[in-house]
């Protein structure tokens, strides 16, 4: 049978300060092989303005100057011009594919502007900055909650994916084909083949050609487990049901195997 469309309308990246310019990449191409609505969003969160009012607040500034309290001027220019630089590079990569896209930087809180923004049909995608010390900043712990917290599907793209071309593995559990069609669309439009990975070796009842694997449940509450057991598959992209899969889990799964994953909901 032909494989079935997929229903995804819109990929949304967000982009922190220094966005890591191979997961921009990868987002863009990702939006255009599934001729997705495409839209940078840049949010700065009022949470870090609120912060400079604290007599308490610090930042760490580097080259020797210890930790100064945070003024409200320096912080606003910074975010102003870490804007500009996102949407810079950001039009920049989708320029590269030709990709239609839009760009909005939007001021106030993280979660209610994600909130708003959603609709039925979009991917959320967290590119995850390179450094810890970014993904420890306030901007990105708070963008990372809202997305979180959303009540759409996420895609955790890591700093430097590893392969642009390979396998679509979908983490296969009962009552997830409609999450297996979702990958089959996507492995059909990239011209690659779809990897079912079965937990614990159950058959999924699919009238699609794939190729089947075997993991055991306990892997999935244990990311290096995982890993390992993606070691034969050499796979470009994983999709997996929100639930099958723990955001912790996906996360890191990315993070080690340096592989996009995509949490449908």
């Amino acid at each position: 049978m032909p494989a079935p469309a997929h229903s995804f309308k819109r990929l949304v990246i967000g982009l922190q300060m220094n966005p890591p310019g191979h997961a921009l990449k990868f987002g863009v191409a990702f939006a255009n092989l599934l001729d997705l609505e495409l839209l940078g969003l840049f949010v700065e969160d009022t949470h870090l303005r609120q912060l400079t009012s604290l007599p308490f607040a610090r930042e760490l500034r580097l080259l020797g100057g210890g930790w100064q309290p945070l003024e409200p001027g320096r912080l606003a220019q910074e975010l102003e011009l870490a804007a500009r630089r996102t949407e810079r590079l950001f039009a920049e990569a989708a320029r590269l594919l030709g990709t239609e896209h839009r760009f909005a930087t939007i001021r106030g809180d993280a979660m209610e502007t994600i909130a708003s923004l959603s609709r039925p049909g979009d991917i959320l995608m967290l590119a995850e900055p390179a450094s810890a010390a970014e993904r420890a900043t306030q901007q990105f712990l708070s963008f990372s909650e809202a997305v979180l917290q959303s009540a759409t599907s996420v895609m955790f793209a890591p700093p430097h994916p590893q392969r642009t071309e390979g396998p679509v593995a979908v983490v296969a559990a009962a009552g997830d084909e409609k999450i297996i069609e979702a990958a089959a669309a996507i492995a059909a439009r990239s011209g690659e083949e779809l990897v079912i990975v079965a937990i614990d070796g159950r058959t999924v009842d699919v009238a699609l050609k794939a190729r089947r694997v075997r993991i055991d449940r306990h892997a999935l509450s244990d990311p290096r487990a995982f890993a390992r057991a993606l070691d034969g598959i050499r796979a470009r992209l994983l999709v997996a049901a929100h639930g099958t899969l723990s955001d912790d889990v996906a996360r890191a799964i990315a993070s080690l195997r340096q592989l996009p994953v995509l949490m449908i909901k």
